[in-house]
């Protein structure tokens, strides 16, 4: 299962459901997630059309997660936060092209 993440400005992001779960727990982990409603944030899991509807709130979300990311330990398999790693996890890469797709997306749905 994919999670397809449209902005409303046109660009879109797209994680298997094993590297979502990651990003997800990287938006705690980071704090990230204190800019999201908490009703929001829990249908972010599933692709039911749930997302950040500001430019603002992106950004912030963004912010928040550029700062995280040079404070974890990605190892060689990646970042699972306190997930099974054997089923779950997100590369370092995969989180900055996140980043930027929060930076240009003037809010998102989750789909």
């Amino acid at each position: 299962m994919e999670m397809d993440v449209f902005g409303k400005s046109g660009n879109y992001f797209r994680a298997n459901c094993w590297s979502w779960r990651p990003i997800m727990a990287a938006l705690q982990a980071s704090g990230a997630s204190k800019h999201i409603d908490p009703d929001t944030f829990e249908s972010m899991h599933y692709n039911d059309g749930s997302g950040v509807k500001s430019n603002e709130k992106a950004n912030q979300i963004a912010q928040d997660l550029e700062e995280w990311v040079s404070t974890v330990d990605w190892g060689t398999t990646g970042w699972s936060g306190d997930l099974d790693k054997e089923y779950y996890s997100v590369h370092k890469e995969h989180v900055l092209e996140w980043i930027e797709f929060l930076k240009e997306c003037e809010g998102f749905e989750v789909c």
